[in-house]
């Protein structure tokens, strides 16, 4: 189904984020870092708790978990729930949140076989797996993640940077551009300008699709991610 026949995903009268992972999974692991970079330039979290995906599955990767904490933005809702936790019971894990009937009917919609992350931006944009590998982020400390994001050359910062951007402008296009200090970016009007040739498809690099379309008139075409920042 198109995008473009579905009514918005709303919550509270805002664009809603809606995030369906499971603790234990590499994919969802550093896609949340993308995510609450993204984010936090909208809003604010609070009682994030660290976590890390399954050791048993590498690579294992460091993160946070979203269930318990709390997201307030004026800008857009975030609707996160954490299915399966990353403690193995028999040959799963442990069940921590369950999604509602709509919910589910709506994974279904896009997603049958419910692979996570599962992330719909306002039924706008619609991804299945991470941006980047998690092999990225692998064997890395949360300190070693966290204090390399100031180093915007190192691997750790690509990476995540590769899922915010690319998740910014897609909450941008949602808010129609709330707020300006965020969405007016030359970075993010750049990535804006991509996404419309997705077709729907979130959480992918922009850059690549525009290759086969430089004959399309979208302005300024965005940098060319390096290879750490997007699926090749």
């Amino acid at each position: 189904m198109s995008h473009s026949a579905l009514p918005p995903l709303t919550e509270a009268g805002k664009p809603e984020l809606f995030f369906a992972g499971a603790e234990g999974c590499p994919f969802c692991a550093v896609e949340r870092w993308g995510l609450i970079v993204a984010l936090s330039q909208f809003g604010t979290f609070s009682n994030l708790h660290l976590m890390q995906s399954d050791t048993t599955q590498p690579p294992a990767v460091r993160t946070f978990t979203f269930r318990g904490a709390s997201y307030q933005s004026p800008y857009v809702s975030f609707v996160p729930v954490e299915v399966l936790s990353n403690v193995r019971h028999g040959s799963g894990y442990v069940h921590l949140q369950r999604l509602t009937g709509a919910e589910r009917a709506f994974v279904h919609r896009f997603d049958p076989p419910g692979q996570t992350p599962f992330i719909d931006v306002a039924n706008r944009f619609t991804s299945f797996s991470s941006t980047v590998p998690p092999e990225l982020l692998g064997r890395l400390s949360w300190t070693e993640i966290a204090s390399s994001l100031t180093q915007a050359s190192s691997v750790p910062a690509q990476t995540v940077a590769g899922e915010a951007e690319v998740l910014t402008a897609e909450i941008c296009l949602a808010t129609n551009g709330k707020p300006s200090s965020v969405c007016s970016d030359p970075l993010v009007q750049q990535y804006e300008a991509a996404l419309p040739l997705m077709d729907g498809k979130g959480g992918g690099c922009p850059t690549i699709q525009l290759r086969s379309a430089r004959t399309t008139r979208l302005g300024p075409a965005p940098p060319r991610a390096r290879t750490s920042r997007c699926h090749t």
